[in-house]
């Protein structure tokens, strides 16, 4: 696994359209059963376009998704993953980033709750060949 992306707090990850247009967006990651992982809505725009093409690159960004020139561009292919993986994923990212979980999705969380809906987000793995 890569250094560069084990020690990112965030990755610019890359899906593409049925055209091949690239789609970038920053996520947290986390290690994950020799891959990473990051959560994501099930039904999030990423997650369709992964299931029509697995293709992905990743590179590490900052907050807002920039990446600084000469960063290493990762090649490699995502799937979504089941529920129960979904909430081990969860965990994990709860436990990496802390406190910034409960600003950031910690709101998200509660609101599902109140509506009634489920509190175990999609999460999305990927392997890196580069």
């Amino acid at each position: 696994m890569p250094t560069d992306l084990d020690q990112a707090k965030y990755v610019s990850f890359t899906t593409f359209k049925k055209d091949g247009t690239p789609k970038p967006v920053p996520v947290w990651i986390v290690p994950f059963d020799g891959r990473y992982a990051f959560t994501t809505e099930a039904e999030s725009w990423k997650v369709k376009r992964l299931r029509n093409n697995p293709a992905i690159t990743v590179e590490a960004c900052d907050v807002r998704g920039r990446v600084k020139p000469g960063t290493t561009v990762h090649h490699g292919t995502a799937d979504t993953l089941d529920e129960t993986s979904a909430a081990r994923v969860s965990a994990a990212v709860k436990k990496k980033y802390g406190i910034v979980w409960y600003i950031v999705i910690g709101p998200a969380e509660l609101w599902r709750k109140v509506r009634g809906t489920s509190t175990i987000p999609g999460a999305v793995a990927f392997d890196v060949v580069d």
